[in-house]
């Protein structure tokens, strides 16, 4: 039995280790402190006013501070609504027990999605035209209102990127 505490397989050391190339000289890591999350978004909240709702974006594993953790956090701090990237970021937070809030899908579902967003009770955005169209189009052809309501953002490009 081997007590060694060597690097595991998949680990960056161990593919360093692999490919010939020297380790690492330090290791980085990130500690995420929930309660300055919650604390910063209530004193943004604070600054915004009350008629500001605030929608933290905890897309891309909540940017590798872990989604539901982040998503808990912005919670605790007053988040009204949570923004992801993709279907399968919310349809892990539903899963996750986060469902007393809405979830906004920001990127573009494929049609054959919709329903599945509609039924998980996600809000969705549409960027043009033809995204309306196709989103609508589903819909409809779905039996509408069966699976729960549609609730969709349109995007506005107003050239300030």
């Amino acid at each position: 039995m081997s007590t060694s505490a060597g690097p595991s397989a998949g680990s960056i050391e161990a593919r360093l280790a692999r490919a010939g190339l020297p380790p690492l000289p330090r290791l980085a890591w990130i500690e995420v402190d929930q309660h300055a999350l919650a604390h910063n978004l209530r004193q943004i909240g604070a600054l915004v006013g009350r008629n500001v709702v605030l929608a933290p974006v905890v897309k891309a594993d909540g940017y590798g501070h872990g989604i539901e953790v982040a998503a808990r956090a912005f919670l605790a701090g007053g988040a009204h609504r949570l923004c992801v990237a993709t279907l399968d970021e919310a349809v892990a937070l539903r899963t996750a027990g986060v469902t007393d809030v809405p979830i906004i899908v920001l990127f573009a579902l494929a049609p054959d999605l919709v329903t599945t967003a509609v039924e998980a009770d996600l809000e969705l955005v549409a960027a043009d035209e033809a995204s309306v169209a196709d989103t609508l189009a589903v819909w409809r052809s779905s039996g509408r209102g069966q699976a729960g309501t549609l609730r969709l953002h349109l995007e506005v490009e107003t050239g300030l990127a």
